[in-house]
């Protein structure tokens, strides 16, 4: 079939700053480093300033320029070294092909993504998996081509491959990154690509403020970071896209103001196929084995970390519009989810009232928790 790709993003909308991008010269406010990781692009962008007052890293020579740029990438470079199911070198596909009863090392940040991979997973009561790549492949969204529907026998067998319990994770040694060992319990394939952008953006910013760096902009394939303020000393101001398939990053359904967070939105509206009538979308939910068809179209989360956002934006996605709001509620998210315009709240619910609806926003629904709608201010 032919699938469509498109992903949905958050998207920066400070005109000054986009004008200021096109100039890098001695006389520009910002620096941009930016280029291609993990399948998308990346962009950082720093206001330019002197390093912080309160730095850990005082009286070491803080990067700039090529030297900044250099170490950007090669933290990219690490990034897909570790997480790439394309690099048949990395760390994951050597986990992804390692015998079953078998352990191996593994580096600080595989063990760092795996445990807090696990808090999602259990907090989101198994909605956000890491394991489902089997199912992934097999209604045609991995790296498998397919030409038919799976029959009820395969999704079976898949779904019995997702149990993310087989990954058992154990300190080798006391204390340190790198002393973790991964062990297969069972027949386990693990794909971190709905957290490892986040992850990613978040250790480009730990080394931005680790060079003393108090103002930035980190954007990895729609994932973001926000530090500080702009070039012209305001908020940072990113927009939630619009889920409209007929658009490719122009419209903008709202506007958001950041400083020390992150950023993340997931949505179907732009990984999907059809078949036979029926529309097939790319989240796969992790407890039925099926595309989690639902009338939730899209969900940002704003959080300290990206890859935590990041997370929880695709557990929602993959939770349906009722149990994404109880997720929301019960974990004190900051969420946004923009909903079918078919779709009613009703004011009898039990949620009405724990969040707030924008019924008919266009073709939309809106629904967010309280702490979300703090960042956008009225005048917005």
């Amino acid at each position: 079939f032919c699938i469509k790709t498109l992903r949905c993003f958050v998207l920066l909308v400070s005109a000054s700053l986009l004008v200021a991008c096109e100039d890098n010269g001695p006389e520009s406010s910002i620096s941009v480093i930016s280029g291609d990781t993990m399948g998308t692009y990346y962009r950082v962008t720093v206001v330019k300033q002197r390093p912080a007052k309160h730095n850990v890293f005082e009286g070491v020579e803080h990067l700039a320029g090529d030297a900044l740029n250099l170490a950007i990438e090669d933290a990219l470079e690490e990034m897909n070294d570790t997480f790439s199911t394309y690099s048949s070198d990395s760390e994951i596909s050597r986990f992804n092909r390692m015998a079953i009863k078998n352990c191996m090392s593994v580096s600080g940040d595989f063990s760092r993504l795996v445990r807090m991979s696990r808090q999602v997973n259990e907090f989101s009561n198994g909605r956000f998996n890491p394991a489902v790549g089997p199912l992934v492949d097999l209604w045609g969204f991995g790296s498998v081509q397919v030409d038919s529907l799976p029959d009820e026998k395969s999704i079976a067998q898949a779904l019995a491959a997702t149990d993310f319990s087989r990954l058992k994770l154990e300190q080798s040694s006391p204390g340190g990154d790198a002393a973790w060992q991964a062990c297969k319990r069972d027949e386990i394939s693990l794909d971190f690509s709905a957290i490892a952008k986040g992850f990613a953006v978040d250790k480009l910013s730990a080394l931005l403020m680790a060079n003393g760096y108090a103002n930035f902009l980190v954007d990895i394939g729609g994932e973001l970071f926000a530090k500080g303020s702009n070039a012209d000393g305001l908020l940072w101001r990113v927009a939630v896209e619009r889920p409209d398939d007929k658009t490719i990053g122009t419209a903008i359904q709202a506007i958001v103001h950041l400083t020390d967070s992150a950023i993340a939105t997931s949505g179907n509206y732009r990984n999907y196929y059809e078949k036979e009538g029926v529309t097939y979308v790319h989240t796969i939910d992790p407890q039925t084995g099926l595309p989690a068809q639902s009338e939730l179209l899209s969900a940002t989360v704003a959080d300290e970390s990206a890859a935590i956002a990041d997370a929880w934006a695709t557990a929602l996605m993959a939770s349906g519009v009722e149990r994404a709001r109880q997720l929301v509620l019960e974990h004190g998210l900051k969420a946004y989810l923009v909903v079918d315009r078919n779709y009613w709240f009703s004011e009898g619910d039990p949620y009405h009232t724990m969040g707030v609806v924008i019924q008919g926003q266009g073709d939309y629904t809106v629904w967010h928790s309280e702490a979300f709608g703090q960042l956008m201010p009225q005048a917005d």
